[in-house]
């Protein structure tokens, strides 16, 4: 098996990018807030929101200034790139709202992965897709589907990782884990193929 023959379909939000941290600095600041980033321990933000109303929590996503203050996740544009140079086969995807993924691609995906700016899937059901691998950071995407899962932990999704222990996939801390993982599969293929 060549590495070009290997699929890998790569999460957009909270694992090439810091969303919630953005997002949770954004609410913050409007509205004279003090919630805590390790306080997330889930995707519905709002929840740690109460005094907002979901319309409050979730305009940011569709302001262009808000898009400007997500950064990448640490050493994510060394090692997608490393990955694409290595000679994967990459795609993006993201279960993005329609309204937002063009400020998430001109903002994140044409700045820092140009070479990833053609090929996003925008789907809301991951498991429906076909791949060597899936890297996620909602351990629900990984639960079924036709491909080896790697979870990216953050601290909106330990909650989950920790109830779905009875689920195989490989829990990474950071993109060089994952890349590693990924190089160290691709050599034990490549013997036995």
């Amino acid at each position: 098996m060549n590495k070009s023959d290997i699929k890998i379909l790569i999460d957009v939000d909270d694992t090439i990018e810091d969303l919630i941290p953005a997002w949770i600095d954004w609410l913050n600041s409007q509205y004279n807030l003090n919630v805590k980033y390790e306080e997330v321990d889930c995707w519905e933000i709002y929840k740690k929101y109460p005094s907002l109303t979901q319309e409050q929590v979730y305009e940011p996503l569709f302001i262009d200034n808000f898009w400007k203050t997500v950064r990448t996740k640490p050493d994510a544009i060394e090692y997608v790139q490393k990955l694409a140079l290595e000679g994967y086969d990459l795609y993006l995807c993201t279960n993005s709202n329609l309204e937002t993924i063009k400020k998430k691609k001109e903002y994140i995906i044409d700045k820092y992965f140009p070479y990833l700016k053609d090929k996003i899937i925008i789907i809301s059901n991951k498991q429906m897709l076909r791949a060597d691998f899936l890297i996620d950071d909602n351990p629900a995407n990984l639960l079924g589907g036709d491909y080896r899962k790697i979870l990216f932990s953050c601290y909106h999704n330990q909650g989950l990782s920790k109830r779905k222990k009875d689920q195989m996939y490989l829990i990474t801390n950071s993109w060089k884990e994952i890349f590693d993982s990924i190089e160290n599969f691709s050599k034990i293929s490549m013997l036995y193929s």
